[in-house]
């Protein structure tokens, strides 16, 4: 079987205030409270109305931004991998759930064991409460099943029901006619990424049973647009090559911001007029970083969840930050494969495969995992699109300072993650942002 994901599309912009309203379904506005539920007020502040907690949802979040730091770590270590390069975790994610579900013995073990015992439900929920957010932006998640049609009618019944109550889009599609299938599928790729991603191509033989597939897109807004600046950045990619970039730039506003553990860095968080924000990790200048993956490995998952921590609405915006950073466009291709063999998931790619989708119980096996990405950041936002094919120390909020300067004049980590559920939608590594 030939595994095929596609995730996303990210258009983001945003920037904080020190305290961030939001407008649901009804028109009302309200704001974040420390676990995530919305409260309401009136017009003195006071509050009127208070939704459920969502503090369950952020036990499975946390799996989420372990899994998807885990696989932009494995991903910076392929030999092929390009100085810039994007992934999305949560197709992949999505996917594995997928194959969870008729799966078996090793396969399922080491599936789990990297997504959550719990994936295949808690991941379906997550989806629903992020599509269904009324706020500034637009955000669209698909998952879709493509059956050979001579396949069809031996594929499961409780699979197929699975895949129902989870949204998923099941049709069958005649594979010998692969001209036609190539139309079909680029046809839904539009479809499902607002246009942004138009066409992928398709490899499908005699032996391809199946065609698992899932979209993301996404588009916002900053709440303050940056500036184009005129003087242009000297970015120092390594310690032999340096060259001018175009940038813009944001004056003086309230920031969440902070260090990495160890010292290994600062981030900065950049919110847009949602519940997403940007994130920027920006390497020590003093630290002997020969590569971005020294960085990269250097940062654990958990200084990531530690820094969702505090910009999901617990501790507001403390530091006035004068922000310069470059414009980047980004495009890039990731072998997932490769990234989740060393994650542990392998079973899945051998001809042992213990996957069961067919009534015969037939198994199969994934034969590809990949995945196409693109980010863009300007002084009007972001845009992202992605298809797959398948010791401890606290980090710290900076103490309140009048001004700091925060300069990205070297390569970083660009992250865009949902706020409020603590989910990572991109992971960018940028080290040459002349390609704008």
């Amino acid at each position: 079987m030939k595994l095929l994901a596609i995730a996303s599309v990210l258009t983001i912009i945003c920037v904080a205030e020190s305290r961030e309203y939001f407008r649901d379904e009804r028109g009302k506005t309200y704001v974040i409270g420390i676990y995530g539920e919305r409260i309401y007020e009136d017009a003195d502040g006071n509050m009127i109305e208070r939704t459920k907690k969502t503090r369950g949802v952020e036990i499975n979040a946390d799996v989420m931004t372990r899994f998807g730091w885990n696989l932009f770590q494995n991903s910076t270590a392929n030999e092929d991998s390009p100085e810039n390069f994007v992934v999305s975790p949560l197709g992949p994610q999505l996917l594995l759930s997928l194959i969870a579900k008729e799966s078996q013995g090793n396969t399922l073990k080491e599936i789990i064991d990297v997504i959550g015992g719990d994936g295949n439900r808690k991941l379906g929920k997550m989806v629903k409460l992020l599509t269904s957010e009324v706020t500034d932006r637009e955000l669209s998640i698909a998952t879709a099943m493509f059956v050979n049609a001579d396949y069809a009618d031996s594929l499961k019944e409780s699979y197929a029901s699975e895949g129902n109550k989870s949204s998923v889009l099941i049709a069958s599609w005649d594979f010998k006619n692969t001209k036609k299938v190539q139309e079909k599928y680029n046809e839904w790729l539009r479809r499902s990424t607002n246009g942004v991603i138009k066409s992928e191509p398709l490899s499908v033989d005699r032996d391809t049973k199946m065609i698992l597939t899932s979209s993301m897109y996404f588009k916002g807004n900053w709440i303050f647009e940056f500036t184009p600046h005129s003087e242009p950045l000297m970015f120092k990619k390594s310690s032999f090559e340096s060259f001018p970039v175009t940038t813009i730039k944001s004056v003086y506003k309230k920031y969440h911001y902070g260090y990495l553990n160890d010292n290994n860095g600062e981030w900065l968080s950049i919110p847009y007029n949602s519940t997403e924000a940007l994130l920027i990790l920006l390497p020590n200048k003093t630290k002997n970083f020969n590569q971005m993956e020294d960085f990269i490995r250097a940062t654990p998952s958990s200084d990531i969840s530690d820094i969702m921590d505090i910009i999901n609405g617990r501790q507001e915006p403390n530091t006035l930050v004068n922000i310069t950073m470059p414009r980047f466009k980004i495009e890039s291709s990731t072998n997932l494969k490769e990234s989740l063999k060393k994650m542990g998931v392998s079973k899945v790619f051998d001809r042992d495969a213990q996957f069961y989708p067919l009534k015969e119980d037939q198994p199969m096996q994934v034969s590809s995992a990949t995945q196409t990405s693109s980010l863009e950041v300007n002084e009007k936002g972001s845009v992202g699109a992605s298809v797959s094919k398948f010791a401890v120390v606290a980090l710290s909020i900076k103490a309140p300072v009048k001004h700091v300067n925060f300069i990205v004049d070297r390569p970083f980590v660009a992250v865009v993650v949902n706020r409020l559920y603590r989910v990572p939608y991109f992971i960018a590594q940028v080290t040459d942002p002349r390609d704008y």
